[in-house]
C-alpha cells in the first residue's frame, strides 16, 4: 500500500521541481481543511490548492485496487466462517 503514497510524492515533488505551484512557504497544522491549506502553504497560489483536489483524486483512483482487494478477502473469510446463529437480545419487557 506504500505505492500510492510514492506516485503521489513523486508528482508533488515534479510539480514543485518543474514551477508549476509555488513550493510551500509555511508549515500548517493538519487540521486547516484540504484546499485552503494549499492556498496558504504556497503563499496565496490557487494552484495548491488545484495540486491538493488533484492529488486527492489520483490517491483514491490508486488505492481502489488495494480496498476492493481487501473486501474480497473480508467477504472470503465471512463465507468460510459460516453463517452465525440468531442472537436473542431480551427487551425489558421480557426481563422482567
Amino acid at each position: 500500500m506504500a505505492v500510492p503514497v510514492v506516485i503521489i510524492v513523486t508528482i508533488n515533488y515534479v510539480v514543485f521541481y518543474v514551477g508549476l505551484v509555488h513550493g510551500p512557504l509555511i508549515i500548517q497544522p493538519f487540521t486547516v481543511p484540504i484546499g485552503i491549506s494549499g492556498f496558504f502553504a504556497t503563499g496565496g497560489d490557487i494552484k495548491g490548492s488545484l495540486l491538493q483536489f488533484f492529488a486527492l483524486a489520483i490517491s483514491a483512483l490508486l488505492y481502489y485496487p488495494f480496498c476492493k482487494a481487501w473486501e474480497h478477502i473480508l467477504i472470503a473469510r465471512e463465507e468460510e466462517a459460516g453463517p452465525l446463529e440468531a442472537v436473542q437480545v431480551q427487551t425489558p419487557a421480557q426481563v422482567g
